[in-house]
């Protein structure tokens, strides 16, 4: 910023200060701006379309999450003819509603258009469509080493993908265990239902140098940038709990192929939350593909491969 406009907008915020001192005071004339919609629009194959509406907040508010249950939500095909209207969806044990046709599901490499009607805004569209899957290729762990003081061990997992040839590919990869649904601790058997916990990773070891990692700490976002064609090989370090995973949990890597709106948003939501406590670091526009509106309508289409930890 250029020092004296530095010091013009400082010197103006002092005098404004100053002015609320004095006996009569200046009402400021400022209109509100009506809050926009917000999309959450991800998609995949063989599961159904979900469309969660909200209105977005003011930066620094901490009031509940305004979610918006009249609206008209429709899926249309690549030519704008309707496939199916979604209705409104709140079950019981979902902490987030959404809009959903039970058992109407998108295809690979089709082109789907988004059109939302609420009432008081304009009408909102979007575009999206989910690629074919890409496989991982392995997934293996090396290097436990257990805490003998704790129940804490850490461990290394590999993770191998071979890339399509001449083909613009974007990637997310993410590592979860399984939770066991009974296990043995230093207090006894403890029953807990399965389930996919994410695996916090602390360090990220590749050729490819386009890792960003996820907003969940879990996985990592890539291309092929610079390695189309290629086998593309990570290595990852982590710290798991024994009295969580049990003795041999098993880890999964979920290998998403997603589309460029799906990266291009994920990747720059991610670059802004770290950089929320950097006042002086460059700001980010976070990528929005809603038209009339705010977030993200995407597809993505993905693969798991797994292993058991033997210790």
């Amino acid at each position: 910023m250029n020092k004296y406009l530095f010091y013009s907008i400082f010197s103006y915020s002092i005098a404004l200060l100053l002015c609320m001192a004095c006996e009569e005071p200046i009402s400021l004339d400022i209109e509100s701006i009506a809050p926009q919609v917000v999309v959450n629009g991800t998609f995949t194959p063989n599961h159904p379309f979900q469309i969660t509406l909200s209105k977005n907040k003011a930066l620094l508010s901490n009031d509940a999450t305004e979610f918006i249950t009249n609206a008209s939500v429709k899926i249309l095909d690549e030519q704008g003819d309707l496939l199916k209207e979604l209705s409104y969806q709140e079950p019981e044990n979902v902490a987030v509603p959404y809009y959903e046709f039970a058992g109407f599901q998108p295809q690979a490499q089709k082109t789907y258009q988004l059109a939302i009607e609420i009432p008081g805004y304009p009408m909102i569209y979007a575009t999206g469509s989910a690629p074919n899957s890409v496989p991982i290729q392995s997934i293996q762990t090396e290097e436990i080493i257990t805490d003998s003081n704790t129940s804490l061990y850490s461990l290394k997992i590999n993770a191998s993908i071979l890339d399509p040839i001449e083909e613009q590919n974007y990637y997310h990869l993410q590592l979860y265990y399984q939770q066991i649904a009974s296990r043995s601790t230093s207090n006894g058997l403890v029953n807990k239902p399965d389930s996919f916990i994410p695996i916090p990773i602390r360090n990220t070891t590749s050729q490819n140098t386009t890792i960003v990692t996820d907003i969940n700490k879990n996985g990592i976002l890539f291309t092929d940038d610079q390695l189309n064609g290629a086998q593309l090989n990570f290595q990852f370090q982590t710290v798991l709990d024994r009295d969580l995973t049990g003795d041999n949990p098993e880890i999964i890597g979920e290998l998403r192929t997603i589309s460029k709106d799906y990266y291009l948003y994920y990747t720059s939501l991610t670059r802004q939350l770290e950089n929320k406590d950097r006042p002086f670091a460059e700001p980010v526009i976070v990528f929005n593909n809603i038209e009339n509106g705010l977030g993200i309508f995407a597809g993505f289409n993905h693969h798991r491969d797994s292993v058991f930890i033997t210790q």
